[in-house]
């Protein structure tokens, strides 16, 4: 297996995990300051977080993206995006949980519980939600619509915009 990634001395004196890869063999892991193997080459089939202080977002076949922490513990599901794990925007990204996305941190804390239908990335300070409905057109057929709104970091509503197409994704 090939070395480890570099990291910086102020790094070797912290608690943090750093990523280790062999590209040759598609193989991922973490060490600890030490040098320390404490996720094996393996365990996951990749790993998304370079330097890995609470969290890391990794590959786990079964489960998709998932955030664990540094005891190897299930938090939550990562929402995908483009072939990898959402990003990071304005400190949250999105998370699933039975059909239905929400928010968290780099902390692992869940900021806003999964409860949308569809959610956006937060920009400047707010993200666009949608609510799936159902509605009658004229033909008496049930269609199915969403509700648009904003809301804050805390999840608070912040304005409603109704759109009469489906969710863009």
């Amino acid at each position: 297996m090939s070395s480890p990634s570099l990291y910086s001395q102020t790094d070797r004196a912290s608690d943090s995990y750093f990523l280790i890869k062999d590209l040759h063999y598609n193989a991922f892991g973490y060490i600890n300051n030490k040098g320390d193997t404490v996720i094996p080459y393996f365990k996951y089939t990749r790993c998304f977080t370079d330097t890995f202080r609470t969290i890391a977002i990794v590959l786990k076949p079964g489960m998709g993206y998932i955030a664990i922490d540094k005891k190897g513990n299930f938090l939550f599901r990562v929402f995908p995006y483009n072939n990898g794990p959402d990003s990071t925007s304005e400190g949250l990204f999105r998370i699933i949980e039975n059909g239905k996305t929400g928010y968290a941190n780099m902390e692992g804390q869940v900021i806003i519980v999964p409860k949308f239908d569809c959610a956006f990335p937060f920009k400047g300070g707010i993200a666009k939600v949608g609510d799936q409905s159902r509605e009658q057109n004229k033909a008496g057929i049930y269609e199915p619509r969403f509700i648009w709104y904003y809301i804050d970091k805390k999840g608070h509503r912040m304005k409603e915009e109704k759109d009469s197409h489906n969710a863009p994704y």
